[in-house]
């Protein structure tokens, strides 16, 4: 996975397998790839977590 200057993180995604084959993302929460891409940036950085920042 490419994030900004990261060409290579390693980022597990989910999706659903339907019955013919085809892959599905999340209805209910689309941008759940997305973020754990970036989740992944902020680990390779050294950046603070969403949790960290709000508990701040």
């Amino acid at each position: 996975m490419t994030v900004k200057d990261e060409k290579d993180l390693f980022v597990v995604n989910h999706y659903w397998k339907d019955k013919d084959g085809e892959l599905w993302g999340d209805f209910d929460n689309p941008m759940e790839n997305v973020y754990r891409s970036f989740v992944a940036y902020r680990k390779r950085k050294g950046l603070s977590m969403s949790e960290q920042i709000k508990k701040l």
